[in-house]
Formats: structure tokens, C-alpha cells, sequence
């Protein structure tokens, strides 16, 4: 049976590294999807929770564990679509909106159940998920201003390429340009975010934070950052 061993030491470390290759004051999300990518989340969010800013997961459950058994304090970011908004809401899991239906169910159940905070992802490129104009974001920061629950403190998008294509990369930012401006505009203090692991050092694509997950080896002990 194949065994892994897993040095969280030489986790923390890698995160260390990481971070000095980041602008100053830029935010370091840990990306915990997949039980952090089979090394188990609980154990790895423990661990680094002094480490980094954020923590990101691809489901509700996820987010949900880190909450109760890992203890995590810091903010966790819900990737895709969140399907019990009341849930989110109890364990204060940062929803992602990805469209004009998602901001209006998301104000709906806020003003019922309590403040929620979210943040709005953009398709640029990637085609999973994400408004595609300017329009859609002018108008879901309507709704949102119209419940004071819900609280927008970021707009995102995802790189479907990495910096060994930079081209697409620059291609991508291009087009999240005008986004940026209007979230600016309506929230000055709003963290956004495009680079994940991938394109992480390309200074260009930092914003306010990255997201970090599963990375290159650093050393011997660990084959994945997380």
C-alpha cells in the first residue's frame, strides 16, 4: 500500500516561501478543496491557521468541518454554488455569486436568516462558473445595496491558464479589467483576487490575494504545498 508522509513543518515552510514571493499586503488564501487534497483538511488547516488569511473550499460540508473540527477563526471562501444558504450563513462561510438568480436568492434568505458576506465571481475565461458583463455586476451590487445583509467584500475570478501561458493570463486580466473599476467604485475596500497557484507569482495577477493549494514540491518531505 502506497503511503505518503506528510511534514507540517515543511508545510509551513512552503507557505513562508510562497509569501515572499507575493507584493506586500497581499493576502495568502489556503485552498482546502477535496480534503486538501487528500492530506487530509482538518490536520493541514490547523496547522497553518496563524499561516495564512483566508481558507477556500469547494463545498459547503468542507467549510462546514473547518469550522467545527478544525476550529478555524479566519474567513472561508465557498467556491461554486452554495445550495443551503442558511447554513453558510450559521457557520459565517463567504458565499460566492455567480450570477443575477444566485444575488437575489442569496438577499431573500438573508433578510430572513442574517447578514451574510460574498463575493462575486467573474468568467473570464475558465467557462465553470461567473457573471460575463458589466451590467450583471452593476446590477447585483443593486440588490446587495438594497439588503443590508448581505455584505459584497470581494469579486474574483479563476485563470484557466497558468504562467507558462501568459499571453492567456494577460488575455484574462484584460477582460477583468472593467469589473475591477466598478467594484472599486462601489466598495473601495473590496479584496480582489485571480491568481491561484498557477500564475500565484505573476505579480500582475496578485490583486489583494492569491489562492494557494496544491504546488510543486518544495522539498522531499511534502509533495504538495497543502
Amino acid at each position: 500500500m502506497l503511503k505518503m508522509q506528510i511534514n507540517l513543518k515543511t508545510v509551513r515552510r512552503n507557505i513562508k516561501a510562497m509569501r515572499a514571493k507575493l507584493n506586500p499586503g497581499v493576502r495568502f488564501c489556503a485552498v482546502l478543496k477535496a480534503n486538501a487534497y487528500s492530506l487530509g483538511d482538518v490536520t493541514i488547516a490547523r496547522a497553518i491557521h496563524d499561516d495564512v488569511d483566508w481558507f477556500a473550499v469547494a463545498k459547503l460540508c468542507e467549510g462546514v468541518a473547518l469550522r467545527e473540527a478544525a476550529h478555524v477563526k479566519k474567513p472561508i471562501l465557498l467556491f461554486g454554488v452554495c445550495d443551503d444558504i442558511k447554513t453558510a450563513i450559521k457557520h459565517k462561510i463567504t458565499v460566492s455569486v455567480n450570477s443575477l438568480e444566485e444575488m437575489q436568492r442569496v438577499c431573500d434568505i438573508a433578510r430572513e436568516t442574517g447578514k451574510i458576506h460574498v463575493h462575486i465571481k467573474v468568467n473570464t475565461g475558465l467557462n465553470r462558473f461567473g457573471i460575463t458583463t458589466p451590467w450583471q455586476l452593476r446590477t447585483m451590487l443593486t440588490l446587495a445595496n438594497q439588503s443590508p445583509e448581505v455584505i459584497v467584500g470581494g469579486l474574483y475570478t479563476h485563470m484557466s491558464h497558468e504562467t507558462d501561458n501568459i499571453s492567456e493570463v494577460d488575455r484574462q486580466l484584460k477582460r477583468f479589467v472593467p469589473f475591477r473599476a466598478i467594484m472599486r467604485r462601489y466598495n473601495p475596500c473590496a479584496i480582489i483576487h485571480a491568481a491561484c497557484t498557477g500564475a500565484a507569482e505573476y505579480q500582475c495577477a496578485q490583486f489583494d490575494m492569491v489562492r494557494i493549494g496544491k504546488a510543486k514540491a518544495c522539498c522531499r518531505n511534502i509533495i504538495y504545498t497543502f
